[in-house]
């Protein structure tokens, strides 16, 4: 039973981390709505295709009088059998192609009309998305249960889980389990082969945050401004936690070369890749 809690909030964290994907891709500036303009619109919807229509017929009817005039003087030499035919087919030949002209007339048309609504609509749709996904990603409950561990109180660099499926910093963890030998939060006996490690890595999980939340900074400014702060404060958070992770990593790495465990060339090799990962920010 207790597995199976740990997998739906390992699902549920893979959830909220996909809002940061969405987020990321979701720019205030850009996107396509014209379905949902249209469903939301429809009286707007009704006049951009009676506009199209109107064109079309305009275009056809003209069409159909130029080309039946110039069809009837065309068949003046061939007698009253010659302007019948030539009236009936340059009819038919000029609404065809009057009224395509006359379509693409109309779309224009009713694009211009419609074209500034369109996009106030869009960047308002894209202002609530923005705003409602950073609601998501700043929400107390959210961070606190994807994002911190209850040990440090920081985000979660190396994530592993309990059976009771509650994310921990490993280190903290650890050394609390050296320390008590139980859960933190239920004070029952837990060891470290019951603990499962984290699907999501810091790349995937708090770094593309903390990415995520820079780049958004200023739209939040504009857009959410009573956001910034907090967005501000969880980038602090991730900073220090990713800088404490790292020291950890370098302290472990230092002791291992000087207890023989590591050469100096995969000791730098490694101390190059924990730079890269946790120091890059």
């Amino acid at each position: 039973m207790s597995i199976d809690r740990c997998q739906v909030q390992s699902n549920e964290k893979e959830k909220y981390y996909s809002k940061v994907k969405d987020m990321i891709e979701n720019n205030v500036s850009g996107g396509r709505y014209k379905k949902e303009y249209w469903k939301s619109n429809r009286k707007d919807k009704m006049i951009h295709d009676l506009t199209i229509v109107e064109g079309t017929f305009i275009g056809a009817a003209a069409g159909g009088v130029v080309g039946g005039a110039c069809g009837g003087i065309c068949g003046i030499p061939g007698g009253p059998l010659g302007i019948g035919i030539g009236i009936g087919a340059g009819t038919a030949g000029g609404m065809i192609i009057g009224g395509g002209i006359g379509t693409a007339i109309g779309v224009a048309i009713a694009r211009h009309q419609s074209l500034p609504k369109y996009k106030q609509w869009c960047e308002t749709q894209k202002i609530k998305s923005f705003t409602h996904n950073l609601n998501v990603l700043l929400n107390p409950d959210e961070i606190s249960s994807h994002v911190i561990c209850p040990l440090s109180q920081l985000p979660v660099i190396n994530a592993v889980r309990t059976p009771q499926g509650q994310i921990y910093e490993k280190y903290e963890l650890m050394k609390w389990l050296k320390k008590n030998g139980t859960d933190p939060l239920t004070r029952e006996p837990l060891s470290e082969v019951q603990l499962k490690k984290d699907s999501l890595d810091f790349e995937n999980g708090p770094k593309k945050l903390y990415q995520l939340l820079k780049e958004k900074v200023s739209v939040a400014e504009k857009y959410a401004p009573e956001q910034v702060q907090g967005m501000k404060d969880l980038m602090e958070d991730i900073v220090e936690a990713a800088y404490s992770f790292h020291r950890d990593k370098m302290f472990n790495l230092a002791d291992k070369l000087r207890e023989g465990k590591i050469t100096l060339k995969e000791y730098e090799a490694k101390q190059a890749k924990y730079n890269q990962i946790y120091f890059n920010l």
